[in-house]
């Protein structure tokens, strides 16, 4: 043998479809989840992935549940199980070759086990607070957390894990949901984004539910894996998933009623962002974001839930704005909450209340704007009345259209196929769904201190102070109710 032969030899990549030693994990949700030895291990152990389990799957409404302490981490060995189970499905039919199907496979397990590799202390609030708005960041093509997930995977040794196995282009393209990918990855692709019930969303939504102790809402992901198929590029679903859709939607509203934008949870949220926000200049947290477009990940894998709150504590700086965040942390740590909700504003979909909502985005379409305006008026309406002027105030305005994980703002039709006919059609199943149930998809609160609450919160709510307050700065003239 010959040095070129021995070298094309070690360059040889292994088939996926020869993996063998799968290992199985405990887990309180699926009973087990199984990962193969020889690739996945590799990437679980890193630190990429060992970070996230310092990073809390609900890292404010564990505040209200206090049996909510599951992790990113846990999370993201769910979803890696559960997109597995559906790439199997989907490709079930399929007229592939075994290599092909076990790397399409593969790719979308590894997909959903990396998806929140990015993820920052706090997860969203993160990404609302500090990156969102950060112009340094946009330049370097940093406009959320997915963006970081989708730098480690290009530039970090996760590249060097996969490249091995040649499956580093096919996860960053899933990932990303490229439009390079064939019709039948882009279905793949599907499972991750811009889809009803991704495997993102039926790990966290079954899991939250464990862990926050609520037993009453179920959703039925095998049943919904089982009768999705492929279809033109995306995922059509069988016309008998159409009742476990609706418990879904049902399920998924519930869930963020009462625990994601539970009022106590985001009373936090708006305390955290706060924090975020004073503590990001001190810190240099946006340096340790902007490092990451050029590979160093170092200082911002540093940045964990509590290691950021400990590093406002020890901080050593007279700054204003420091110690004001470094007050606010203590706050939250011993959950002596300073604000509480004075008043809230949830429309039921389509009535005179909700066009009025619905007025406001249209006039304000970033969340920034429109709360800063609500404050403004707010304030003056108290003034008007000669209340005193509230020593704290926040507006929170529970923005789903930039959710691309709440079902509800899913507007448009569904392809749902009969498996007898082969037929699909497009059915406006989510409009259905808000029309049968009359649920509200969005909620404005005004947050004053507890003082001001106690003085004025009644009359404030018996008056209707607040939805006078939006329906003027909409400039609408009809009624509120």
């Amino acid at each position: 043998m010959n040095s070129s032969e021995s070298h094309s030899k070690k360059k040889k990549k292994p088939m996926v479809s020869l993996i063998r030693l799968w290992e199985p994990m405990r887990d309180p949700v699926y009973n087990y989840i199984y990962y193969n030895e020889e690739l996945e291990e590799k990437i679980i152990d890193t630190t990429y992935i060992q970070r996230l389990r310092q990073l809390y799957q609900l890292p404010t409404a564990r505040f209200v549940y206090p049996g909510a302490n599951h992790s990113r981490f846990l999370h993201s060995l769910g979803v890696m199980e559960l997109a597995g189970k559906f790439a199997t499905s989907l490709l079930q039919e399929v007229e592939l070759d075994k290599e092909e199907k076990a790397i399409l496979i593969e790719s979308a397990r590894v997909v959903g086990l990396l998806h929140d590799c990015g993820h920052g202390p706090f997860s969203h609030t993160f990404d609302e607070a500090v990156i969102s708005e950060e112009k340094s960041l946009k330049k370097k093509g940093i406009r959320s957390h997915e963006d970081i997930s989708r730098i480690i995977i290009e530039k970090s040794e996760l590249k060097d894990i996969l490249s091995s196995w040649g499956l580093d282009k096919i996860v960053r393209d899933i990932f990303i949901g490229s439009e390079h990918l064939h019709l039948l990855e882009k279905s793949i692709s599907r499972i991750f984004r811009k889809w009803i019930f991704t495997a993102d969303v039926l790990d966290f939504l079954v899991r939250d539910a464990y862990f926050c102790g609520i037993k009453e809402w179920g959703v039925d992901s095998e049943r919904i894996i089982r009768w999705t198929i492929p279809y033109k590029g995306a995922l059509a679903s069988e016309k008998r998933l159409l009742p476990s859709i609706s418990t879904f939607l049902l399920s998924r509203f519930h869930m963020f009623e009462y625990v994601y934008f539970h009022r106590t949870s985001r009373a936090i949220d708006c305390l955290v962002n706060e924090i975020l926000q004073k503590a990001s200049a001190p810190l240099g947290i946006i340096e340790r974001v902007e490092k990451c477009a050029e590979g160093d990940f170092a200082s911002f894998l540093e940045l964990t839930d509590d290691s950021i709150l400990n590093m406002i504590l020890q901080h050593q700086s007279s700054e204003k704005e420091i110690q004001e965040a470094r007050k606010l942390v203590k706050c939250v740590r011993t959950r002596d909450i300073p604000i509480r909700s004075v008043d809230e504003f949830s429309p039921i979909y389509k009535t005179t209340n909700g066009l009025i909502l619905d007025t406001l985005e249209r006039k304000y379409p970033k969340k920034e704007k429109l709360s800063k305006e609500v404050k403004k008026a707010f304030l003056l309406e108290v003034e008007k009345k000669r209340f005193d002027e509230p020593a704290l105030i926040y507006v929170d305005y529970t923005d789903f259209r930039y959710l691309s994980d709440y079902p509800l703002s899913w507007t448009g039709s569904l392809p749902i196929y009969d498996r007898h006919t082969n037929e699909v059609r497009l059915k406006p199943v989510v409009n259905e769904f808000l029309s049968q149930y009359a649920v509200s998809p969005k909620k404005i609160r005004v947050y004053t201190d507890k003082k001001f609450d106690e003085k004025y919160g009644g009359s404030i709510r018996k008056h209707k102070v607040l939805q006078k307050v939006l329906a003027q700065t909409a400039e609408t003239k009809m009624p509120v109710y």
